[in-house]
């Protein structure tokens, strides 16, 4: 018989991990997800490029963040979800900083890629795997079934 999940949380780092991640979910998903529906027609009218190449960059994050979702899993088993998880925020930051300073298409291309990275980093299924691997008992974390319900 497995070990049940904890019901207490007593361990404050696992008690504050659903808070945190209800912010920061809030905050990824506007900034990576939801915010471009908005900024894209200014995206389009302030370099000048078709809607294709526009809405392209942002398919193509989406790609690159299936791609390595697998891998982003394995790094999240290994190192844990606040390691993963605050690197994916840096690496949004950065990707965000170079998405401003693009000029052309190549540099907008490889912002998105980096945010794209950092979206299989930070958002749902990293969340919920950093949920599962903090607040379940070690036996239960380490099922398979758990681990691919994360």
């Amino acid at each position: 018989m497995q070990a049940p999940v904890r019901e207490d949380m007593t361990n404050a780092p696992a008690r504050n991990t659903i808070p945190i991640l209800a912010v920061t979910q809030v905050i990824a998903w506007g900034t990576l997800y939801y915010a471009f529906a908005i900024l894209a027609a200014d995206i389009q009218r302030e370099l000048g490029w078709r809607a294709e190449t526009v809405f392209g960059a942002f398919s193509w994050c989406l790609l690159v963040g299936g791609l390595v979702s697998a891998p982003v899993g394995m790094l999240l088993d290994r190192f844990g979800g606040r390691f993963v998880m605050g690197a994916g925020s840096l690496l949004c930051g950065l990707g965000f900083i170079l998405l401003s300073q693009a000029r052309d298409v190549a540099t907008y291309y490889i912002a998105w890629t980096l945010l794209g990275v950092a979206i299989a980093a930070t958002l749902y299924e990293a969340a919920f795997a950093t949920i599962i691997l903090e607040t379940a008992s070690p036996a239960h974390a380490s099922s398979p079934v758990v681990r691919g319900i994360a």
